[in-house]
């Protein structure tokens, strides 16, 4: 999936976090995609744009865990300066 995307990102001009682009490029073809194909088929729109939700709230949970885990770092190198990591 990964060189398909990046060759609909640089020939059509599809950013890559586009989920919802990249998908009907990758469902119709990049030359289905040029000329909009996709449009007389409003199911395919629907699923494209579920695509897209789905991928904006996996965004939202890795940029969640990442700052939880920066967090913790944090915590725990906060610990170890003042001497209270715990000895296993």
């Amino acid at each position: 999936m990964g060189w398909y995307m990046n060759e609909s990102s640089r020939s059509l001009g599809i950013s890559k976090g586009d989920a919802e682009a990249q998908y009907l490029a990758y469902h119709e073809g990049r030359t289905g995609y040029s000329a909009q194909s996709y449009l007389g088929k409003p199911w395919l729109v629907d699923v494209a744009a579920a695509v897209g939700k789905r991928s904006e709230m996996y965004r939202e949970q890795l940029a969640y865990c990442r700052r939880s885990r920066g967090a913790r770092r944090l915590t725990f190198r906060r610990a170890i300066s003042r001497g209270q990591r715990s000895r296993r």
